[in-house]
């Protein structure tokens, strides 16, 4: 399924040329006789390599999801970043989608479109369990209506003041578990899979990580075997 989130400049970027070629295939048919895409003019965006967590703040953030007063907002932040989920495929997250025998979960409304199946760690499967229903219920549901999902925007932003964490926004948690990855020797491909990349490009932010982990096996390993 497709979302009603405007696209970034990048993605309209990469749609352009798609369009223009349905178009030319138009005008070629004598069905248009212009290419209205000659005329868009659209400014790309500089891609950055996000804010990460530092493992100090890790320790900090998790610690005050725990004195949070929803009680399943130490879930959603291990579950954020260890699995690196968007913030929407959590909140539609039903427990009829997740597999605890296999640890996977079943994203079918993902931003590219692309269902997949998303690992989660042994260790957050079993915090789940203590939340663990029958049905196809969502996971984080509203109190209000438990077809919606909760809407934790106050409860993300005292915890992160309480844990003084600045200039990390709850969509850093999906770079930080990113990070983590790449750093603990996953290809970029490996990372782009779990992370549900569609283009190889958006992976590539993370390739000094790469490189840097590469840099010090290499390092620990060569002064192992030559000094002992």
């Amino acid at each position: 399924m497709g979302t009603d989130k405007p696209k970034g400049n990048n993605t309209l970027l990469r749609m352009t040329p798609v369009l223009s070629s349905i178009f030319i295939y138009a005008i070629d048919k004598k069905i248009l006789e212009k290419n209205p895409t000659l005329k868009v003019k659209i400014k790309a965006e500089k891609n950055q390599i996000e804010r990460f967590l530092s493992d100090d703040e890790l320790v900090r953030l998790l610690e005050s999801c725990k004195q949070s007063t929803w009680d399943k907002m130490h879930l959603l932040i291990l579950l954020g970043v260890t699995t690196g989920m968007r913030k929407s495929e959590l909140s539609n997250l039903r427990w009829n989608d997740i597999n605890f025998d296999k640890g996977l979960a079943a994203l079918h409304d993902t931003k590219n479109g692309c269902p997949r199946l998303n690992p989660i760690p042994s260790f957050v499967l079993e915090e789940m369990k203590k939340f663990r229903q029958v049905g196809n219920g969502l996971i984080f549901y509203s109190p209000n209506d438990r077809e919606k999902p909760f809407d934790f925007r106050k409860q993300w932003e005292k915890m992160r003041r309480d844990a003084n964490i600045v200039g990390f926004r709850f969509h850093d948690l999906r770079y930080s578990a990113a990070s983590y990855l790449v750093m603990g020797g996953a290809t970029l491909y490996e990372t782009g899979q779990i992370l549900g990349h569609k283009s190889e490009q958006t992976t590539m932010r993370y390739a000094h990580l790469s490189t840097s982990h590469k840099a010090a096996l290499s390092e620990r390993v060569m002064n192992k075997v030559f000094n002992g």
